[in-house]
């Protein structure tokens, strides 16, 4: 049986799983699957469409055209553009973080077409945030995306974030084994490998992006054998994995204390702060605003922090539908303190060893423009 066949029957299958589960939600794949003839090289798997949308009871042929947005464009063409004629951020964020990972290795061109790589997710109904997919059986849609995974036979699927990790090992015969603290956990599906990391809307340090490309570079190279994550810590990149475990410790010695410090000294109001185990200080602010109304239905904003061999660093991430806005707050304090500067499309980076106390000063005032956009400025 082909791979267009065994696609065919499993959408039809699966729109049948996922309109028992509801019939008022929208659900969709993202890259095209009704156009792949031969096992993609890298399937990558999100929680869930981070967009409303989708076609609600929709056929297996629909389904299998993918994410509306791709409807007669080049995919690659609309997922790499960097920026407009204005100098507005374009293209996905996604992308060009494991383009660049993958860049390490010598593979970014695996991305440059779209016949090596199929983006999809563990669950396909599209909603601006994973909390706000109804109380379904989330299992039960996930055990579709599982028998994706056997049909397509990737050579390595990667899996994005806590929530797809946990989502995966719920659903899957094979549980996900800690491969790197805090970073990367490794398992194999059929003869798949899969690796799970942090979502690419957080903060990633270039040791972490070189060690991360650089295993799944092992694993394409491998993708042959059955191997754990015992077999890799012992393989080519051991000296990447050590190496990067010990600027961790370092990291962890020296970025706590001045977390602290921040935590102390930074006047934050009507966010949760918190520094979570992998050593980030986060500011979060919630739906909410002063007008007790949702900022079209998602209006979550989340400050990281993070310190990397004395250098500190933020990363700004929002489910709003104004990210734009946002930026422009950031960059507007970026070019009137000074003291950090942008390095990618959500992330900036101060100096290394720049005075905590002049850190201190921007994030007081970011943080009070961000709460003022929040109660007066951002749309309704």
């Amino acid at each position: 049986m082909n791979i267009q066949k065994e696609l065919i029957d499993w959408a039809k299958e699966t729109v049948e799983v996922y309109n028992k589960q509801s019939t008022n939600l929208g659900f969709y794949t993202q890259t095209p699957l009704c156009n792949i003839t031969q096992t993609p090289d890298l399937l990558i798997l999100g929680i869930n469409p981070g967009y409303d949308g989708g076609i609600k009871n929709k056929t297996g042929e629909e389904l299998l055209k993918g994410n509306p947005c791709f409807e007669g464009k080049d995919i690659i063409k609309v997922m790499s553009e960097d920026r407009d004629e204005n100098k507005k951020i374009k293209g996905w964020a996604l992308w060009h973080k494991i383009h660049k990972m993958l860049d390490f290795t010598g593979k970014g061109k695996l991305l440059e077409k779209s016949d090596n790589f199929v983006l999809s997710n563990m669950i396909f109904f599209g909603t601006t945030k994973e909390s706000q997919i109804p109380k379904i059986k989330k299992e039960e849609c996930a055990k579709q995306t599982i028998k994706l995974i056997s049909i397509l036979h990737p050579k390595v699927v990667l899996l994005l974030g806590s929530q797809s990790r946990k989502l995966f090992d719920r659903v899957s015969e094979n549980k996900l084994e800690v491969l790197v603290p805090n970073s990367m956990c490794h398992c194999m599906s059929g003869k798949s490998h899969v690796l799970a990391i942090k979502h690419t809307a957080y903060y990633y340090s270039s040791i972490e992006m070189e060690l991360i490309g650089k295993t799944i570079g092992y694993l394409l190279d491998h993708q042959e054998e059955t191997i754990n994550s015992e077999t890799i810590r012992a393989s080519s990149i051991k000296e990447e994995i050590i190496r990067f475990e010990q600027k961790q410790r370092i990291i962890n010695l020296q970025g706590n204390e001045s977390l602290y410090y921040l935590k102390q000294k930074i006047s934050a109001k009507g966010c949760n702060i918190m520094i979570d185990h992998n050593g980030h200080l986060i500011y979060e602010y919630y739906c909410n605003n002063a007008h007790n109304k949702y900022i079209k239905a998602n209006g979550t904003i989340s400050i990281e922090i993070s310190y990397d061999n004395k250098q500190c660093s933020f990363s700004l991430m929002t489910k709003g539908n104004h990210p734009e806005d946002l930026l422009k707050k950031v960059q507007e304090t970026c070019d009137e303190l000074k003291v950090f500067k942008m390095d990618s499309k959500d992330c900036f980076v101060a100096d290394v060893g720049t005075d905590d106390g002049k850190i201190v000063e921007f994030f007081n005032v970011l943080l009070a423009k961000i709460k003022k956009y929040r109660e007066t400025d951002c749309p309704k």
